[in-house]
């Protein structure tokens, strides 16, 4: 019985596999590269061609060196490019800003790991569904609540580092239950190189980074022996990764960090909007719901509380905040302070504005941390089912799923503290959403057709 079981399962999920890459490669579309994909592109292109990380244009020699973006996905793009013939043999300029019409065609392959990344990212929830114990429908459905995510892929022919951190968060997840199951010094590692590659990706994970050590350190070591060198072994595969690269950030634009010149503009946008009034933030709340919000939040609330919360708006949050960071270190330049020592200057003015104002910054990320959440298709769902599944698992005091969820919901979190958490942000958040869906939503749906059943 169990056999038949277990080879329906793997029948199922082959054929779901198949129609997630199917729906998902099919459904892509031709797109010229702008802003932050141009910046991925060159780099990759700088990184294949000229052995450097850099956005320099070919006839800039020698290229100027830059940590402007995070190293794996750029170097990922350039592993890309030397394996597809296409990619390969393109023009430089298919690389950089304004890219060529004729380019659209050449950029295929990458739209497709994009779906190699969705997919893989669904069965990897796949897996840590029955790592955890889930029936197969469980499994199937956390499967399916990911792979056949459709407002979530609606980013995928975009040439976008979101995808691949959403299968590195997975990964994470899964080193997570393995050292919760049994900690050895290969898991450890493999999951700290794991982490490493995640904050090299998005380096927001950063500050992930020491939670994540400390919680190794403590949670093996109390188990003392050869588990505490899985503990060490955690530390350093994580560690060593990340600290060669600030280091090489600092020997090449002089700032230790992952990456130069995005952090103070990020966090600048993201406390503009601390100025809301409470009619603003409330209208927030209506405001960032998906397709409908904009237009609700205009009939229930005066143009007043509306005006600042569209994007076209010049005195808006969203133009006044990408604005504002430049226009500070600018005017402090043009005092004699370099541009690096003006930019750390405003990111300590803007680190101290936030912690004098902290209560009310932490109420304005609320509505922000649904606005990106609303990227899952099935939200209204899988976010009930979620505090469901993590409440549950904290009143038995289940390490093991505290563990697994730690990291998107930390996702979740961070985005809307300290960014402005547009929904393509929270796509490493779709890993706790589908997970707990897949655990609880089943068992909902079985309890609402019994009582269906018994009223009819």
């Amino acid at each position: 019985m169990t056999r038949g079981v277990n080879r329906l399962q793997a029948t199922l999920l082959a054929i779901l596999t198949a129609l997630s890459l199917l729906w998902l490669t099919l459904g892509q579309r031709p797109w010229s590269p702008v802003a932050d994909e141009v910046e991925f592109l060159s780099t990759g292109w700088n990184i294949l061609h000229r052995g450097v990380f850099s956005m320099s244009r070919p006839e800039i020699v020698p290229p100027t060196p830059t940590a402007y973006r995070e190293p794996m996905f750029p170097l990922f793009l350039a592993g890309m490019t030397a394996l597809v013939p296409s990619l390969r043999d393109a023009p430089p300029t298919c690389f950089f800003h304004d890219p060529e019409p004729d380019c659209k065609p050449l950029y295929g392959a990458l739209r497709t790991a994009n779906s190699l990344f969705i997919t893989g990212s669904a069965l990897l929830v796949f897996a840590l569904a029955r790592g955890l114990g889930a029936t197969p429908v469980q499994a199937l459905t956390t499967f399916a609540l990911l792979a056949f995510n459709f407002e979530a892929a609606k980013w995928r022919s975009q040439i976008l580092s979101d995808y691949m951190a959403m299968t590195l968060v997975a990964l994470v997840c899964l080193g997570a239950l393995a050292l919760a199951r049994r900690p050895t010094v290969l898991r450890a590692a493999a999951t700290g190189l794991a982490i490493a590659a995640l904050v090299l990706t998005k380096a927001i994970f950063l500050y992930a980074l020491p939670l994540a050590a400390a919680a190794a350190v403590i949670g093996l070591a109390r188990k003392r022996g050869r588990h505490a060198f899985a503990a060490l072994a955690f530390f350093l595969a994580a560690g060593i990764p990340t600290a060669a690269w600030m280091v090489r950030t600092d020997a090449a634009v002089g700032s230790p960090a992952i990456t130069t010149g995005r952090a103070g503009i990020a966090l600048q946008a993201r406390l503009i909007y601390d100025e809301a009034t409470p009619q603003e933030l409330a209208a927030m709340f209506v405001w960032y719901v998906r397709a409908s919000g904009n237009g609700w939040a205009r009939a229930l609330f005066p143009e007043s509380a509306t005006a600042r919360l569209t994007i076209d708006n010049p005195e808006g949050f969203a133009i006044r905040g990408h604005e504002l960071f430049p226009k500070r270190v600018a005017a402090l330049a043009k005092t004699g302070v370099s541009t690096e020592a003006a930019e750390r200057q405003v990111e300590r003015e803007l680190l101290r504005g936030l912690a004098a104002n902290l209560p009310w910054h932490l109420l304005v990320s609320l509505p922000l941390a649904y606005r990106g959440l609303f990227l899952d298709e099935f939200l209204v769902l899988t976010l009930p089912a979620l505090c469901v599944f993590a409440w549950g698992a904290a009143r038995r005091r289940d390490g093991t799923i505290l563990a697994v969820l730690a990291l998107p919901i930390f996702a979740i979190a961070i985005h809307s503290f300290i960014t402005i958490n547009i929904t393509r942000y929270q796509t490493p958040g779709l890993i706790a959403l589908a997970l707990a869906g897949g655990f609880v939503l089943p068992g909902w749906t079985t309890s609402l057709w019994t009582r269906v059943r018994r009223r009819s």
